[in-house]
């Protein structure tokens, strides 16, 4: 599947840990645009060798992507997305822990004080996940959802 465009397109409303908007880890850039229907601008981030970036607005959707060697590797977003559970950027802390319960697995932030983040894992191969920000407020600030080695980093492709 790494590669191809997935016949689910669209902008990626509904993040599942299968993709968002047909979008998986490990497609180009050019299946990603094709697939969201953008043209995003994709920089190197310094971060690391190959390592790039790509902010993310399609209509009411906002967020980032993050890309390695061309390749898709993970997303956040910061509105306009939800999870086929119906958890939002908003949401509190305890809709999400109804809707996955222990499932969920947390560590905290590294660099805000007070936010915890929250995986969902995909039980199949590839292992994918959806990553949960919650703030010290208990309200879910960002969504992502990608490859378990870029998703769940904290510092990009660092």
């Amino acid at each position: 599947m790494t590669g191809c465009v997935s016949t689910v397109a669209g902008p990626p409303h509904v993040l599942t840990l299968d993709g968002a908007g047909g979008v998986r880890p490990g497609m180009s850039v050019v299946h990603v645009d094709a697939s969201w229907g953008v043209h995003l601008k994709v920089e190197a981030s310094g971060a690391s060798a190959g390592c790039a970036t790509a902010s993310v607005r399609i209509g009411p959707i906002a967020g980032g992507a993050l890309f390695q060697d061309g390749r898709f590797q993970a997303a956040w977003f910061t509105r306009g997305v939800r999870t086929p559970s119906g958890i939002r950027v908003g949401s509190t802390l305890a809709a999400l822990r109804r809707a996955y319960g222990s499932r969920l697995t947390r560590e905290p932030a590294l660099y805000v004080r007070g936010v915890w983040l929250y995986y969902l894992r995909r039980a199949q191969s590839p292992h994918w996940r959806l990553r949960f920000d919650v703030s010290a407020a208990s309200r879910v600030t960002s969504i992502g959802f990608g490859d378990a080695n870029y998703v769940t980093a904290q510092e990009g492709c660092a």
